[in-house]
């Protein structure tokens, strides 16, 4: 029905039906894994995860079919969501499109579901199917959550070679240990059906002094996501907005767009952080001897909480990211999604690209704003002085902050353009891009805009220098990287209103 209503619109089939319908179908994938992992196997009792448990304790081979008063529901549900969400934006098209993809999902996972439980001779792709369903009945409900994509298991760290996991259960039956393997395989229970995990000694050690529950671990995770800096990242999309909207196309769903803009920067800015720590920490860049009070380093906060809180924060972000509606942004959003895990993952440990990068990330916010207005090429021409100004401050103050902490990096053997080449040199250099970013200001329309945008790019380079001047001291660097903000606030202000 959904894709007669679409076709019987009378609007080519282009490339954000293309869009819409791949997102839905990968979505899905991901949902099913979701779903499964975190609301049918919950430790809490409810209707759903009490249904699924009976599923599990029938016999493998019956059949196994949701009921059609459950399905209707669901399906009814998201096809008020999507075409809700297509009347209010005007992308009813590729709303529709994504809906007759989502439930043609639904009906082949509930027809190969039913497959996978009965005994039928099945082709290659649903033989492999069904062994790797068999494995989550059979073996172990903590693995092989995936159904309709196997490789999602692998994704999500879920996949584990089965014959790990039976040796560990005979071992576990027997009451023996388990013969020498990756790691140790523990015996947990969970829906009634035997589970495994495989731990280190030193995770052991770890998890011996890390927090029982997850609730206990939140103020920690907050910490490390550094929520003073959503106000700042959320600040420049509205100004990338406001400095371009003399580029505002007709009828354009700019108030929607934004939202989903600011929603986006701040689950990148804080899932930066957390993706930051944690590779750090993994690294031994953050120990106790550079980085004593970090929630990772004291045991406040486990790795394995950092990463199921990106996971589920990237799956948010995919799903908002599949309600943008312009492919210029969508791409923005996703060229800064992965720029942010490349520094955080690959580019951080070389010498003065970080700087770059990270400067290049914030900037890219204003730019953000800017195309959730207009949509193309001519939004981001329009605030290129003001992308420049925060690029060149932000590498500046990234480059003093590191400054600061030449001490620890150097014991961590982490490369920084000041542990390379002195603290001097690093304050000299950067000042290069802070002067670019001067220079971008002093080409705006208007001597009074320019003149204030300059004079406070000038300002922060001037408390760098007597930061210098008065040897590093850290009273002296504090003031220069604390007051950093509010001199780029006064030039962007300049130079958009």
């Amino acid at each position: 029905m959904a894709m007669a209503a679409r076709v019987g619109m009378g609007v080519p089939i282009g490339a954000a039906d293309a869009f819409a319908g791949i997102a839905t179908a990968a979505f899905w994938c991901v949902q099913e894994w979701l779903i499964h992992d975190k609301l049918l196997h919950s430790e809490h009792s409810w209707f759903g995860e009490t249904v699924h448990r009976w599923h599990h304790e029938l016999p493998y081979y019956h059949v196994s079919l949701d009921g059609l008063g459950l399905a209707a529901v669901w399906f009814a549900t998201v096809g008020v969501l999507l075409i809700g969400f297509g009347v209010l934006t005007s992308t009813l098209a590729p709303c529709l499109t994504s809906l007759a993809v989502y439930t043609f999902c639904g009906g082949l996972y509930e027809a190969a579901h039913y497959l996978a439980h009965t005994r039928v001779p099945l082709p290659p792709m649903l033989r492999k199917i069904r062994k790797h369903h068999t494995h989550h009945h059979t073996l172990s409900d903590e693995y092989w959550l995936a159904f309709t994509v196997p490789a999602i298991d692998s994704l999500f760290g879920t996949n584990p070679v089965p014959s790990e996991v039976s040796k560990a259960l005979r071992a576990s039956a027997s009451n023996a240990p388990p013969e020498e393997t990756t790691g140790v395989v523990k015996p947990t229970r969970r829906a009634g059906t035997v589970a495994m995990t495989i731990s280190t000694p030193a995770e052991d050690a770890a998890a011996a002094a890390s927090p029982a529950t997850f609730a206990e671990e939140v103020p920690g995770l907050l910490r490390m996501a550094r929520l003073n800096t959503i106000p700042l990242g959320a600040g420049l999309v509205g100004l990338g907005a406001y400095g371009a909207r003399g580029t505002r196309l007709a009828n354009a769903a700019v108030t929607s767009r934004l939202v989903l803009g600011t929603l986006l920067t701040i689950i990148v800015t804080t899932g930066s952080m957390l993706i930051n720590d944690y590779h750090d920490h993994k690294l031994g860049v953050d120990n106790e001897q550079t980085k004593p009070g970090r929630p990772l380093v004291t045991g406040e906060v486990r790795p394995d909480t950092v990463k199921f809180v990106l996971k589920w924060a990237y799956a948010t972000h995919l799903t908002l990211l599949c309600l943008v509606d312009t492919a210029p942004m969508r791409l923005w959003v996703l060229a800064n999604t992965l720029l942010t895990y490349l520094y955080s993952v690959h580019l951080k440990p070389l010498t003065g690209v970080k700087n770059f990068v990270c400067a290049a990330i914030v900037s890219m916010a204003i730019g953000l704003g800017a195309i959730a207005v207009g949509g193309g090429s001519a939004s981001v021409q329009a605030v290129w002085r003001p992308m420049a100004a925060v690029a060149g401050l932000i590498w500046h103050r990234e480059m003093v902050m590191d400054i600061k902490d030449m001490e620890g990096d150097a014991m961590a053997g982490v490369r920084t353009v000041a542990v390379a080449y002195g603290a001097k040199k690093a304050l000299l250099l950067s000042l290069l891009p802070l002067s670019a970013g001067v220079l971008a200001a002093s080409t705006a329309s208007g001597l009074r805009a320019a003149l204030v945008a300059c004079l406070a790019l000038v300002t922060q380079g001037g408390f760098a220098l007597v930061a210098m001047a008065k040897g590093f001291t850290k009273p002296a660097l504090g003031q220069a990287i604390e007051l950093a903000p509010l001199w780029l606030l006064s030039s962007l202000i300049a130079l958009t209103v």
